[in-house]
């Protein structure tokens, strides 16, 4: 069936085709429910939270030029697996492994986070980019994340903890349990907010030490 109206219903094993850009992908990514149909993507040895979706364009040079996509051994070759080739600004209606590469495809892929690096200087790639919170969303993280965060909330409205320490213990529990990644962690810590911060501390003890506060203030109150 072709472009399905609005009131369709859709049942369990249904296959959808998509066509739009590779931020589009990206959201569907995010629906549960919707599994990728190329089977190829679950023979992939990578850790869920290690997943990225990669835009590649073959290169003029490319040994890949003039393979399909099975007879290069894609997968296996790069550990990623292609979702989707574009060419001359439109998708190639064919099954991914029968393509046959040409100069300038520009592949989708859903690979590791460490492809850009392996691979962005690769011959067989003219370029390479990631595209931005393309990981796959663990849906089936989301009970546990909920359950630590109003623990700690419930621990530090009673008194029990200091909002800090429930804090630090609940993001503990959830690199435990594998609802935060080390990478994420790192990522999500501004140290240019906190730098901000204590200087401002500083900032403010010293006014206050030297009397320049209170100058500042008595001039503020007395007009």
């Amino acid at each position: 069936m072709t472009a399905p109206g609005p009131d369709y219903v859709l049942s369990g094993g249904d296959i959808l085709w998509f066509a739009g850009d590779a931020a589009g992908i990206q959201s569907l990514r995010r629906i549960p429910g919707i599994l990728a149909e190329n089977k190829q993507v679950d023979k992939l040895k990578l850790h869920k939270t290690d997943r990225r979706l990669i835009q590649a364009v073959v290169a003029v040079q490319s040994p890949l030029i003039g393979n399909t996509v099975r007879d290069a051994r894609f997968r296996t070759q790069f550990d990623a697996v292609i979702i989707a080739v574009q060419r001359s600004g439109g998708r190639i209606q064919a099954k991914i492994g029968d393509i046959v590469l040409q100069a300038g495809d520009v592949l989708l892929l859903d690979t590791g986070s460490s492809f850009l690096k392996l691979y962005k200087s690769d011959p067989a790639f003219a370029l390479v980019s990631e595209i931005e919170n393309s990981a796959p969303p663990q849906f089936e993280k989301l009970l546990p994340a909920c359950g630590t965060a109003v623990v700690m909330i419930i621990t530090f409205v009673v008194g029990a903890l200091d909002l800090f320490v429930a804090a630090l213990l609940a993001s503990g529990v959830m690199l435990a349990t594998g609802c935060l990644t080390q990478n994420a962690a790192r990522k999500s810590v501004k140290w240019e907010v906190i730098t901000t911060i204590a200087a401002a501390f500083g900032i403010s003890a010293a006014m206050e030490q030297s009397g320049v506060a209170g100058a500042i203030a008595k001039t503020l109150v007395e007009g």
